[in-house]
């Protein structure tokens, strides 16, 4: 099977774009749920375009004063966006009729990164199970909208419940582990936890450019844990789902370190009390959560950018090219900052909550040698 992987990746990053268009087309066949795929590759294959066409505005195009968009660097760009597309689509196909026991054993990693793969593995159907939980329970309440959008919002407000079991659940798998003999730091279980929400998170919208629930999910991982659980988390949030979106395609990986730093900065701004007594205290920090949310999607923006042009070569080029790739990324990402603003908005302050109240309980949900506001 792993074999199976690395020569589709192989094929669709080599071979001639036909060839890759086919996979892409025979992934989006063979894909169970293809609704999300379709998005997947809908957007993708228009913002690489005019990503490309305006990067590399070469051949035939339109010209606005200073601005030129050319169709070879759009066909570049939609090319390059179905490599991307058939991999994903090859993934998916694959693993979602793959028990992950045998993806483990086909990956043959050292004990120790089997087992921190096999617990976000875990964690991430611990998640699924108790979502459905949460939203059959508000269905039989009525509490449960139609609109897609609407689901988006409310599954939010089951974001402390879905945080706190997760953290929990991983302190009793890291408990095992130990007993098992297996090594664990004292950051494994919040980890553990942030990881498979933030990489559920990223997972759930796809479709949707740079809006994810991963940010905000990072974020708080940093806020409660600790900048390091945050670094930590975010990275390896964005490298699994990007093995699942991108395959082994390194260029793919820039958004890693990127995602990171979003924990960094929750970290950096662990002492601030977001979630105080009275009505004020909590609108206040709401605003300055959702500030946090626009400035860190920008952060996670430019970052990416920049670290694409330094590593991969169809990017690379003088500063102009970094200046013009990294504005163009940040014109781009207006509109999922203030969609992550509002995310944050509603996310942040009850969280912060959930995780104080917990402390104050004298309950442990961190690590193994600290509390939820404590751990990290």
């Amino acid at each position: 099977m792993v074999v199976g992987l690395v020569t589709v990746t192989a094929a669709a990053f080599l071979a001639p774009w036909p060839v890759a268009a086919g996979l892409a087309a025979a992934s989006l066949l063979l894909a169970r749920r293809r609704g999300g795929l379709l998005a997947f590759a809908a957007v993708s294959v228009l913002f690489h375009a005019v990503l490309l066409g305006f990067l590399r505005p070469t051949g035939p195009g339109l010209a606005v004063g200073a601005v030129r968009f050319g169709l070879d660097g759009a066909g570049l760009g939609a090319v390059a966006a179905l490599r991307l597309v058939a991999v994903f689509g090859a993934n998916v196909a694959v693993l979602g009729r793959v028990a992950p026991a045998r993806l483990l054993d086909g990956l043959r990693l050292p004990v120790r990164w089997t087992a921190f793969v096999a617990a976000v593995l875990i964690a991430g159907q611990d998640l699924g199970r108790d979502f459905v939980a949460l939203r059959d329970a508000r269905r039989s309440r009525g509490a449960w909208p139609e609109g897609r959008l609407e689901r988006v919002w409310t599954a939010v407000g089951l974001l402390p419940a879905l945080m706190v079991h997760a953290s929990q659940r991983a302190r009793t798998r890291q408990d095992a582990l130990r007993l098992a003999g297996v090594r664990t730091g004292p950051r494994f279980a919040p980890v553990v936890a942030v990881t498979a929400l933030a990489a559920a998170g990223r997972l759930a919208l796809v479709g949707l450019p740079n809006v994810a629930l991963t940010y905000v999910v990072v974020f708080l991982g940093g806020l409660v844990f600790g900048g390091r659980v945050g670094f930590w988390a975010g990275f390896w949030a964005m490298a699994l789902t990007d093995l699942l979106l991108s395959g082994l395609a390194p260029s793919a990986f820039v958004n890693a370190p990127a995602m990171g730093l979003l924990g960094l900065a929750g970290g950096v701004l662990r002492g601030r009390d977001l979630s105080g007594a009275s009505s004020s205290d909590r609108a206040a920090g709401r605003l300055f959560a959702a500030a946090a949310g626009f400035a860190g999607t920008l952060l996670f923006s430019a970052a990416t950018d920049a670290l694409t042009w330094l590593l991969v070569p169809e990017f690379r080029g003088g500063l102009d090219v970094l200046a013009a790739l990294v504005l163009a990324g940040l014109a781009f990402n207006v509109v999922p900052a203030v969609s992550n603003a509002v995310l944050f908005w509603l996310a942040v302050v009850p969280v912060h909550a959930a995780f104080r109240a917990l402390d104050s309980g004298g309950r442990r949900v961190g690590g193994a040698h600290g509390q939820g506001m404590s751990a990290g």
